[in-house]
């Protein structure tokens, strides 16, 4: 949805996608998605061995939200 955004939107006489600030921040935005989601993964796997403590819990749950308020 955001990429089809940049490429459409013009600026200066350039789709917004091609100026690299909004690369820029298109590759972090992945790059956080992606360490959410193994986050997740990790957590989850944790929590069916039984082996997960509250801590990592409570510092996963703070880190996914406040990564995922970033981008809205």
């Amino acid at each position: 949805m955001i990429l089809r955004y940049l490429k459409e939107r013009k600026q200066f006489g350039a789709p917004l996608a091609a100026f690299q600030i909004n690369q820029q921040k298109l590759v972090h935005m992945l790059g956080n998605v992606q360490a959410m989601v193994l986050v997740g993964w990790r957590l989850c796997k944790l929590y069916e061995k039984e082996k997960m403590t509250p801590g990592q819990a409570s510092l996963a749950k703070v880190w996914l939200t406040d990564s995922f308020l970033w981008y809205i």
